[in-house]
């Protein structure tokens, strides 16, 4: 493991975006965004058709801060096509390291330097973290994407997946 020191002048030297795909998901949204870690360079918020109220909160938080970029989907295309999007305009652009976050609140931003600990230190080119992992997933994640989460672990053990 890399000292912190060195981690640090390793993540300066390079730079930063998290995309975050969006669809109606109200307060939530707002709260990830403000929680965003210095250490960002830029946030790109895919609003994947959201309603209007949802719309404006995120149009707020990008007045409130520069580092957000929002590309809007006049209607849902759904998860896949907001990545995409969100990870071709951080190529285009350059950014060193992408990271992916949920619009829902349910990935705390504090654990970002632990996903991407293993590409700055040029250890991995990719890593996917888990928030069922964490202690605090409970209180972060509603109850039905517990049943969804348990429904989708049924259906992989039945189809020998």
């Amino acid at each position: 493991m890399v000292s912190k020191m060195v981690y640090w002048e390793c993540i300066k030297s390079k730079s930063l975006a998290v995309v975050i795909p969006t669809f109606n998901d109200g307060h939530l949204i707002e709260i990830t965004l403000k929680t965003i870690p210095d250490i960002v360079d830029k946030i790109i918020v895919v609003n994947d058709g959201s309603n209007e109220d949802a719309s404006n909160l995120i149009k707020d938080c990008a007045q409130e801060d520069g580092r957000i970029f929002v590309i809007d989907h006049p209607k849902n295309l759904g998860l896949g096509q907001s990545l995409i999007d969100g990870y071709v305009f951080a190529r285009d652009h350059d950014y060193d390291i992408i990271a992916v976050m949920a619009g829902d609140n349910q990935m705390a931003p504090s654990d970002l330097t632990n996903v991407i600990d293993p590409i700055a230190d040029n250890s991995f080119d990719y890593v996917k973290g888990n928030r069922l992992l964490r202690d605090d997933v409970r209180s972060r994640m509603p109850k039905y994407r517990f049943i969804e989460t348990a429904y989708s672990l049924l259906t992989k053990f039945a189809t020998g997946y």
